[in-house]
């Protein structure tokens, strides 16, 4: 057991453990303004990433299966980084003009699924162009499906939280193909 603490310079909205207990992502600031950085928590200091100015600010980054690196979100953008060398790629532009509501990577590590609005898109870990996973159906009334999370094992099931109207947010497990 171990006990540590660390004081952001700004607020930190979100926070995510690596997969390996060795690091707490975090962004600090909002908007533009938002930087994301990395404590190690086998070091004193946090190190600001690079290059990652603009990270979504509300919906935590997340990580690869190795813990090797970090996908986040910008207003326009997927992106990822390298926690060894810290310089962002570009996986793909956001396919709707909407907010981005968080990432989960693959258990497998090849591929990204993310969502906005009230469609989960899947894209390669590498990059390219996302194809829609799941799409919300429209009877359902949902306004937004948010901060996926692929579970363990089976590749195309995820939890997620979505809300409708008039009604509080939800936690449920989506297939991918299906729809709620």
């Amino acid at each position: 057991m171990r006990r540590f603490a660390f004081v952001p310079e700004k607020p930190v909205s979100t926070a995510a453990i690596s997969p390996d207990g060795k690091h707490i992502a975090y962004v600090t600031g909002t908007g533009s303004e938002s930087q994301l950085w990395i404590q190690d928590l086998d070091r004193i200091e946090p190190r600001k990433i690079p290059g990652a100015a603009g990270a979504s600010d509300f919906y935590a980054s997340f990580w690869s299966p190795d813990s090797r690196s970090l996908g986040f979100g910008t207003a326009k953008e997927l992106r990822t980084v390298s926690v060894i060398q810290g310089d962002p790629a570009t996986i793909c532009p956001l396919p709707d003009a909407a907010e981005y509501l968080g990432g989960t990577w693959n258990p497998d590590g090849e591929s990204i699924a993310f969502a906005q609005k009230t469609t989960v898109y899947e894209v390669s870990a590498r990059g390219g162009t996302p194809k829609i996973l799941i799409k919300m159906d429209p009877s359902t009334r949902t306004e937004h499906v948010e901060m996926p999370h692929f579970l363990p094992g089976t590749g195309k099931k995820l939890v997620v939280t979505f809300k409708e109207l008039g009604k509080p947010h939800t936690i449920g497990i989506l297939s991918a193909g299906n729809s709620r």
